[in-house]
């Protein structure tokens, strides 16, 4: 047992583990950067492409807003339009088809 007590009681042995635990936290160190550059990149990559995708969806909602304002417009600049369009929404389709039928003069 003496024998291994005695290790690192040797200034040679201690020289090699300092050297050895430096050449560990040296390598743990270059390694915990390369990982955090790795994820920097990464998610500036997925940051990209999920703003440019925000902004496809926000294009396409305000077309379809100014496509639904231009609708109404449309719709409150014929006052037969307006007229129709309010008949349409507002009763059922068979009081709808008789109006209509009326209106129009076709046969019911």
């Amino acid at each position: 047992m003496k024998k291994y007590g005695n290790f690192l009681h040797t200034k040679a042995y201690k020289t090699f583990l300092i050297y050895v635990a430096i050449a560990l936290l040296f390598t743990v160190t270059i390694l915990s950067l390369l990982y955090r550059d790795m994820r920097t990149r990464t998610q500036e990559a997925f940051l990209k492409e999920a703003s440019s995708v925000y902004e496809n969806i926000e294009r396409q909602v305000g077309d379809l807003v100014t496509s639904i304002d231009q609708f109404t417009t449309q719709v409150y600049a014929n006052p037969g339009l307006q007229e129709d369009f309010f008949l349409f929404f507002g009763s059922t389709a068979e009081a709808y088809r008789s109006v209509y039928c009326q209106t129009t003069g076709i046969g019911a």
